[in-house]
């Protein structure tokens, strides 16, 4: 494990993207540990291996810049390396919250980065997506099982993450 130099890439409204995020720690490759906002214009980058969500702005072009702290995620495991969240999936809400699949439970996070709550899990889950009649349900997968939960949020129109 080291701090690796990665790239994450997508399909979003503006068809099948690339955007190089820079050095992050961890071991999970970001195959689903990130999110774009509703509009297209943040990437949202969870650290495995760390305690924080990262935000990028996107540009028109698909360039990634202005890498910052965006989400503290609380109740971290004691990792090799020091605190670890094991933030894994990630969703967001018609409002634009995200939901981060972490040690703890599903965070819950606003559009401004505040910590709003967690969803507990009898298992940690690895990842989450909107679905069912209205898409106010939100499906949680740990390793062998699935639990879903009804929300008052509803997902997105046109994506179910």
């Amino acid at each position: 494990l080291g701090r690796l130099s990665l790239s994450v890439r997508g399909k979003g409204r503006r068809g099948e993207r690339q955007w190089h995020v820079g050095k992050i720690f961890g071991n999970n490759f970001l195959g689903t540990m990130w999110r774009e906002s509703l509009d297209e214009t943040i990437l949202y980058v969870g650290d495995t291996e760390g305690e924080f969500v990262y935000a990028f702005d996107v540009g028109p072009d698909g360039r990634v810049t202005n890498k910052r702290e965006f989400a503290r995620l609380l109740e971290p495991e004691k990792g090799s390396f020091g605190p670890r969240s094991r933030a894994d999936g990630m969703a967001i809400d018609a409002m634009g919250r995200l939901y981060v699949s972490t040690a703890a439970g599903i965070q819950v996070v606003d559009p401004r980065g505040k910590h709003l709550g967690i969803i507990r899990l009898p298992a940690v889950a690895r990842n989450v997506a909107f679905g069912g009649p209205g898409r106010r349900t939100l499906y949680l997968t740990p390793l062998d099982s699935l639990y879903r939960v009804q929300t008052l949020a509803e997902g997105p129109a046109g994506r179910s993450k």
